[in-house]
């Protein structure tokens, strides 16, 4: 009964994070001597050995889901966020009474790193209000969660979609 309940509860929260936008990618060790340029939306970590790495982005329009002709129509518009903070938090329920680890910026093209420890923290994004976004819990009611374990690097993609519908 507990496997079952453990199962359940692992495949929702997949669900939610698929659902939400989220991307992960995990066990990417890559060699920083062959580096290759970043693209809009297609980053690359970057002589980092284990943390976070992902592009941010903001959508707007019509994004839902529709006929097959509506898929990359001009409806939903996916803007690449050049010189955006990012915040990484020790895992919150409340960002007021967190530990802040570490901040950067994205590059021009949209995207950031983090050479970060194996834990559990909250990432957030600087909107275009000066306010930290966090677009998505765990179920827990933790904020924006992303685990990195001992020489993981993890692909987290971060999505404002305030402007959608």
């Amino acid at each position: 009964m507990q496997i079952k309940k453990t199962l359940l509860i692992t495949g929702l929260v997949l669900a939610m994070a698929v659902l939400s936008g989220c991307t992960l990618s995990s066990n990417l060790n890559q060699n920083p001597d062959n580096q290759q340029p970043t693209e809009f939306g297609n980053p690359e970590p970057q002589g980092i050995i284990q943390g976070v790495y992902g592009s941010a982005k903001v959508l707007t329009g019509n994004c839902m889901p529709g006929p097959q002709e509506m898929v990359g129509s001009s409806l939903c518009k996916t803007e690449y966020l050049p010189d955006r903070k990012i915040f990484v938090y020790e895992l919150t329920k409340n960002l007021d009474q967190t530990q802040l680890v570490t901040t950067t910026e994205t590059d021009a093209s949209g995207n950031y790193q983090f050479e970060l420890p194996a834990a559990t923290y909250s990432l957030f994004i600087e909107d275009e209000d000066g306010a930290k976004y966090c677009r998505q819990g765990d179920g827990y009611g933790n904020l924006c969660p992303v685990t990195v374990g001992q020489g993981q690097i993890i692909r987290y993609d971060i999505i404002i979609d305030l402007a959608t519908h």
